[in-house]
């Protein structure tokens, strides 16, 4: 009966301690023994270094964390203007919860402002699933639009259009503030450059997306976080700029924040003109002969534009938030264009001379409203928020062409026309409702959910029409007109679980996408569209030893929808020789992706290797023919496409007045598959190398100069030729860093231009683009109110982050 009731005893007392977890306690104050609020603590095991719980004081300076296994911890209390303090902690089943009555911080004796501007000086953070870069770091991406900007940033370039390219490819998502504009292509390539560069804080690139972000973005989603001072009282700027050739910027913004609403407004203006030349050159194989045909061309592009945006912040209290905004971009531009044709028989003879000026007028409006509703739970763990977001987008283009002939032969019928005005109207609408919920399980599992419906409309009505010459009147030519209505509806759903088992985070998930598209040619009737429903899973592990050493690998699967731009099957007359029509039958292009990441952190270096593998199905490529002596240009799916590639990231700060940050992509890449009737089995390697050097004289003046190099890439019919250049900033800060002056030259030495070599069955050709690139802008920026954020709100901010970390 002993036995037994000592067995009970023993199990009872079992039970208890199983069901027990370890609690640490405390109350942190400053020397004279008020309390610190907002202070952060961090909770790491001593067993691995791993970081397995945070949390923020009161206001009282009191914090607790729970549901804590019994083993040992050391507990990190750290606060801006004091210096940090460590101290040990080991619940056990005897002694649960570990209390630290006043832990007492005492001040680095510098001030708030002082320790703000040192930590602000990163150019780069590395964080769990995405690298984000501080754009008002970059002196040489100040002076431009936001493409400009992007272009500065390491993996990211442009082509000769200004598209940019993420590793190479221009399959990539672009969000602003996080949201999705719902323009691709050209539409998204306007807005951008509308954007000054000195409006944007920092651009986030997420290379291999969870199933958390929509899936579409085959290389990955580009984040664009504009300026929002969050500091409290009246705070602004204002900034202005002035380049060669005509080049003027000019913004300006302010912001009010108290208590429990925030304001903000703010204001762009920008003109440029740019300057451009190319030519596009042709060797043609006929069956008993050879044929040449040479293009030459040259214009310029001029663009005014204006942006502004207004927002509000309101809290309820802690727990509820709204917020709303609206932004509006509104453009012209003016792009003539000359352009010289000149053919050739087998001898060389000219038996074709003429030419034809473009002059392109054209107007776009941009407007976007969205708002955010935000619900945390008591316990501090659990979010819900719902968004809504609207954008529309117009545009219009009028060309009015003419030719001029020297002397002509075997010219087609559709040339003749001495004169023709191709007016293009397009309207593009985005329609975006999602609510997402986070719930956390323990200190390290959490789950995310969500549901979103994306609606977007298109609407372009291209008009041609042709000059009467006995009548003097221009006349509509239906043959060549049309009229294109486009929508999708994308239904989505997903879930994320992640955690950390045995030191090492995980996150699983998955999203399903139902699409329904429906296009209509108006001029024919004829219908095009489909409905389809894929699933994107992905899957990320993540280990940290110590401090300074981190692994990442991932999976996800993704897909690229075709744009109405390469959809549509209207033909582009602006240059008669020279033709682009899309093609309604292509089809979505899907992309399986693994990546490995490594960080290596310390006081001086951040490097980050990684290699990736990414196999693209359905490939979607631009395809060139030649037909009756005219060029068309269309898009087809090919094949398929195989690219292996290797990144490297490294900042590095050799003392006081020098850092450098080196960006290697190197990859690998093969296309296969059937293009015409041609078969095609390509490879060849790749390489974009991006160095910054930034130097400080004085502690005061900024010099910063970066060299790019990229080598030659391939395509389905010939390859890239290769480019660099070498850009130069400064700035030197005056009025006791309220105000700044700045230079930046890009191109120093004018050696940036774009150019391809292409080959078909019957054709060699080359290719060649030179836009104006070397440009100095010099300007002012002055700020008003306060500098740095209160210390309060970069608490708030801290644990925000914490938050969206935690599982990893």
């Amino acid at each position: 009966m002993r036995f037994l009731l000592i067995n009970i005893i023993v199990l009872l007392f079992s039970l208890n301690t199983l069901a027990q977890t370890g609690v640490i306690r405390g109350k942190v104050t400053d020397e004279k023994n008020y309390p610190i609020a907002y202070a952060s603590i961090y909770v790491i095991k001593a067993s691995d270094s791993s970081n397995v719980m945070g949390a923020v004081t009161n206001e009282t300076g009191q914090f607790i964390i729970e549901k804590l296994s019994f083993e040992k911890y050391y507990v990190r209390i750290k606060n801006v203007g004091s210096i940090d303090k460590w101290l040990v902690a080991e619940p056990n089943a005897y002694k649960p919860t570990v209390t630290f009555s006043s832990i007492v911080l005492n001040s680095t004796g510098k001030d708030l402002k002082e320790i703000e501007i040192g930590a602000e000086r990163k150019l780069i953070e590395n964080n769990i699933d995405k690298k984000t870069f501080t754009i008002d770091k970059s002196i040489i991406s100040q002076s431009g639009s936001a493409v400009e900007a992007i272009e500065q940033i390491p993996l990211i370039s442009t082509d000769e259009n200004g598209n940019i390219q993420l590793r190479g490819s221009s399959s990539i998502l672009i969000l602003i503030n996080g949201k999705p504009t719902g323009m691709k292509g050209e539409s998204i390539q306007s807005i951008l450059k509308q954007i000054p560069a000195n409006s944007i804080e920092k651009i986030e690139v997420i290379t291999n997306p969870s199933s958390k972000y929509d899936s579409e973005g085959a290389n990955g989603i580009i984040n664009i976080i504009l300026k929002h001072n969050k500091n409290t009282g009246i705070n602004g700027n204002i900034n202005a700029q002035i380049g060669t050739k005509d080049k003027y910027n000019l913004s300006a913004a302010i912001s009010y924040n108290k208590n429990n609403i925030g304001l903000n407004f703010s204001y762009g203006l920008r003109y440029n003109n740019r300057i451009w030349n190319g030519f596009f050159y042709r060797k043609v194989f006929l069956s008993d002969s050879t044929y040449y045909f040479d293009t030459d061309n040259n214009g310029y592009n001029r663009d005014f534009s204006q942006t502004a945006s207004a927002g509000l912040d309101y809290n309820f209290n802690k727990l509820n938030s709204i917020s709303f905004g609206v932004s509006s971009n509104f453009g012209t531009k003016k792009s003539p264009e000359y352009i010289k044709y000149t053919e050739f028989d087998t001898y060389k003879t000219t038996f074709a001379l003429f030419s034809r000026q473009n002059n392109i007028y054209g107007e776009n409006f941009f407007f976007n409203f969205n708002s955010q509703y935000k619900k945390t739970f008591k316990n501090n763990k659990n979010e819900l928020s719902a968004a809504l977001n609207y954008t529309s987008n117009n545009d219009s283009n009028i060309n009015k062409g003419s030719n001029y002939y020297t002397l002509y032969n075997y010219l087609p019928i559709d040339s003749i026309s001495l004169n023709r005005q191709n007016i293009n109207f397009t309207k593009n609408s985005n329609f975006i409702a999602q609510t997402d919920y986070t719930y956390l399980f323990s200190n390290s599992r959490k789950l995310e959910t969500g549901l979103k419906t994306t609606y977007r409309n298109y609407d372009n009505n291209m008009l041609i029409k042709q000059s009467d010459i006995l009548k003097n009147e221009w006349f509509i030519d239906s043959s060549l007109s049309n009229h294109f209505v486009y929508s999708e509806l994308i239904n989505a759903a997903y879930v994320n679980f992640s955690g950390v088992y045995k030191n090492i985070g995980y996150q699983a998930g998955t999203r399903v996408e139902q699409t329904i598209t429906d296009g209509e040619l108006k001029f024919n009737n004829q219908k095009v569209g489909y409905n389809r429903i894929d699933f994107f899973p992905s899957f990320y592990l993540y280990k940290k030893i110590k401090t300074e050493h981190e692994f990442k690998v991932n999976y996800t699967r993704r897909i690229e929808r075709p744009s109405v731009y390469q959809l549509n099957p209207f033909q582009d007359l602006s240059d008669p020789r020279n033709v682009r029509k899309g093609n309604p039958d292509l089809k979505p292009q899907f992309i399986n992706n693994i990546e490995f990441d490594y960080v290596f952190t310390n006081k001086k270096l951040m490097t980050n290797p990684g290699i990736y593998y990414k196999q693209t199905n359905n490939l979607m490529w631009r395809y060139m023919t030649l037909e009756n002596y005219v060029n068309y240009v269309t898009f087809e799916n090919i094949g398929s496409s195989y690219n292996m590639g290797f990144d490297w990231i490294t900042t590095y700060t050799f003392n006081k007045w020098l850092n450098t940050l080196t960006s290697l992509t190197a990859y690998y890449n093969r296309m296969k598959g059937n293009l015409g009737g041609f078969s095609f089995d390509n490879n060849n390697w790749n390489a974009n190398l991006k160095q910054t050097a930034t130097f400080k004289i004085k502690k005061v003046i900024e010099l910063q100069f970066t060299y790019n190099y990229r080598t030659p890439f391939l395509t389905p019919q010939g390859e890239s030729l290769p480019m660099q250049w070498l850009d130069f900033g400064g700035n030197l800060p005056i009025m006791k860093g309220k105000g700044v002056f700045t230079i930046t030259l890009s191109d120093i030495f004018n050696t940036r231009k774009f150019g391809m070599e292409l080959y078909a069955n019957n054709m060699e050709s080359v290719f060649q683009r030179k836009m104006e690139s070397r440009i100095l802008y010099i300007g002012f920026n002055y700020r008003f109110g306060k500098t740095t954020s209160s210390n309060k709100q970069k608490k708030k901010e801290q644990q925000e982050q914490r938050n969206e970390d935690m599982g990893f």
